[in-house]
């Protein structure tokens, strides 16, 4: 069966005319009419997107006996190569993301048990009770306020999502500001040299620090390929550990009625 056979055959399949089929690649109904009668061939570019337009292969479209021992044999071959190569690199892509997700999500587990543990007493309440319990007013400030407020479990989400959907860049940036505005924000926002007794701002630390990773991370996920030789990959560097010593000082510091009097 030659080649123009097998594209219209692939159509009536589809339920498609050739108006549609020709509306859909970008050409005209003659082109289509012309492939199917065999009077000229569709591009490299058509042929795939025939391929993808007919829910069917390059490979099937193109039979063996079409191309064995010709020019259009060494096509069909690069057609193969190509499309097993994109085959290849979507189900690596798939495997990638599936992975980093489970990364994210063990990350975000250890925290909350290291979270728990440190504030266990055994006298009080049982292991597993206690581990599942997300009020109880013995957490720490910081650690008790992101689990009543739902944020721990919003930030666990965002990041495993956006590692999911191949923004892996931006799943892993979000999860080091939360990482880092987590113990930062524990501690810098109760030192009693600085703060009034009573207060802590270890909250809008951490907000600060979170919020700003966001922002970092959609700038990495746009850059092309980061390597350290990039400009533009030291700029972000530079500007993330700023911010990182910014923060926590302007909350401290810099905000009226948050520093001692």
């Amino acid at each position: 069966m030659e080649l123009g056979e097998r594209i219209r055959e692939a159509r009536l399949r589809a339920h498609l005319s050739q108006e549609k089929v020709a509306e859909l690649i970008g050409v005209s109904r003659q082109a289509v009419t012309k492939w199917e009668s065999g009077q000229s061939a569709p591009s490299t570019d058509n042929l795939f997107k025939l391929a993808e337009i007919f829910g069917t292969t390059v490979d099937l479209l193109i039979a063996p006996e079409d191309s064995a021992g010709s020019i259009a044999g060494e096509v069909c071959r690069m057609f193969r190569e190509e499309e097993l190569h994109r085959e290849a690199e979507r189900k690596h892509r798939r495997k990638r993301n599936a992975w980093t997700c489970l990364a994210v999500l063990a990350v975000y587990i250890a925290v909350y048990l290291t979270g728990k543990l440190l504030c266990w007493d055994p006298g009080e309440m049982a292991l597993f009770p206690w581990i599942i319990d997300m009020t109880s007013s013995r957490h720490s400030y910081l650690f008790g306020w992101l689990l009543s407020s739902n944020l721990f479990h919003y930030s666990l989400l965002f990041s495993a999502l956006m590692a999911l959907v191949g923004l892996r860049r931006l799943s892993l940036t979000t999860l080091a500001g939360f990482l880092l505005g987590l113990p930062l924000g524990e501690f810098l926002g109760q030192l009693d040299f600085i703060v009034a007794p009573g207060y802590h701002y270890g909250w809008l630390i951490w907000g600060g620090i979170y919020l700003a990773s966001w922002v970092m991370g959609f700038w990495l996920q746009k850059m092309e390929e980061p390597n350290l030789q990039s400009k533009q990959l030291r700029l972000w560097i530079l500007i993330c550990i700023l911010l990182l010593l910014i923060i926590p000082v302007w909350v401290l510091l810099g905000i009226p009625g948050y520093a001692r009097a």
